[in-house]
């Protein structure tokens, strides 16, 4: 079950934040994430008025498939920016290839581009940054295809800007339209 995040989830989906920071290259921290660093990360999608979503197993607060989210771009203080959202989905390992991380995503885009629907600004660009797992399906490619179902395209690379696990990243920068003719572009 897919919903709004509330304070009640929003302090069991730090565990999946921070498995994600101990295993995986498609986060930039390492190992644990305080409390306080991801309460700040809620506080500021909740100030802006984008969506943050949960996912639970069946109804059951306490155990959280995956969470996504919209924020503002770079900087929220940027108000030129203010129709552009970058977001970030994140899913249990226990809980992937099971469709969570697809319904996340639908919720989150259908909250940006129907407003009326969420509590989410007049959101028009959004972006995507990825790091690229080159251990991963398809060489590091598979996620960067996955966003493409919903309309994302590769506008931009940077090379080698990441260190994760001895490793070198890449980092690849995603971006979908909802402008009247860029729709999947």
């Amino acid at each position: 079950m897919v919903r709004f995040c509330t304070i009640r989830t929003r302090t069991v989906t730090t565990s999946t934040l921070q498995n994600y920071g101990r295993t995986f290259t498609a986060v930039a921290v390492y190992g644990t994430v305080s409390s306080p660093t991801y309460l700040a990360t809620w506080n500021n999608v909740k100030s802006q008025h984008l969506p943050f979503f949960v996912a639970v197993k069946d109804q059951d607060e306490n155990y959280v498939l995956g969470f996504s989210y919209a924020s503002g771009f770079p900087m929220p203080a940027f108000q030129a920016y203010h129709h552009t959202a970058e977001i970030s989905v994140y899913v249990d390992q226990n809980a992937r290839t099971r469709g969570v991380g697809t319904k996340l995503m639908h919720n989150l885009m259908d909250a940006l581009k129907n407003p009326n629907k969420a509590v989410s600004p007049n959101t028009k660009q959004i972006l995507g940054i990825m790091s690229v797992d080159v251990e991963g399906p398809g060489n590091g490619s598979g996620l960067r295809d996955w966003y493409g179902r919903w309309g994302f395209c590769q506008v931009g690379e940077m090379k080698k800007v990441g260190d994760k696990f001895g490793r070198i990243i890449d980092v690849l920068i995603l971006q979908a339209s909802f402008e009247d003719g860029e729709e999947g572009k």
